[in-house]
Order: structure tokens, then C-alpha cells, then sequence
């Protein structure tokens, strides 16, 4: 009876420690991210730590991923701005100038 007391009294104590055990990761990634949301935590973020990640590593690859997406189109919107920097300077204008105006057959064609 005595041994069935002391299994008794230790397993609550087994039911706390794999407890501390499961939230340990998510406690981590909370001291990482004091702001996080749980519209923050995707379903893809799920998936990556269904398949064995870690929720601080997850949700740090998903992050970076996020991060280099940006860069990326931030980098292709200073592409197009310097393209079209670079064709405004060599375009020859428009029609509606002064210099093109002083031509006949161009002035012909506006009037």
C-alpha cells in the first residue's frame, strides 16, 4: 500500500513535468516575441511545427521568409522607378512642346 501511495503521489508530478516540457518551446518563442498575436501563428506556422520545428525556429524561418519577400519587391519598385528615371532622361518628349511646334509639317498635323 505504501508503494501504491508513493506512484500515486509521483505521478502528478510526471503529468507537471511533461506539461512544463510541451510549453517550454512556446514560452520561448513568447520571450522572443513579447508582441506576438495569435493572428501571427498561420496555419502554415502550424504545419512547420507539426512537421517537427520548434515554434521559435518556425515562426523565425516564416518571418525571414516574409522579410525577404518585401525585399524583393521593394527591389523591384526601385528597378521600375529607375527605369523609368532613365527613359524619362533619353525620351525625345511629346507632341505638345515648343520645339517640336516650330516644325511645319509637325504644326500642319496640329492644327
Amino acid at each position: 500500500m505504501n508503494l501504491q501511495n508513493k506512484n500515486m503521489s509521483s505521478a502528478p508530478q510526471n503529468n507537471m513535468m511533461q506539461c512544463q516540457e510541451l510549453i517550454k518551446p512556446w514560452l520561448e518563442l513568447l520571450k522572443m516575441n513579447p508582441q506576438l498575436t495569435k493572428e501571427q501563428l498561420t496555419p502554415e506556422l502550424a504545419q512547420m511545427i507539426k512537421n517537427g520545428m520548434s515554434p521559435a525556429a518556425a515562426y523565425s524561418q516564416r518571418k525571414e521568409l516574409e522579410l525577404n519577400n518585401k525585399i524583393a519587391q521593394l527591389q523591384d519598385i526601385i528597378r521600375a522607378m529607375q527605369t523609368n528615371e532613365k527613359n524619362k532622361l533619353t525620351s525625345i518628349g511629346g507632341l505638345s512642346g515648343d520645339a517640336i511646334n516650330s516644325d511645319a509639317f509637325i504644326s500642319g498635323l496640329s492644327n
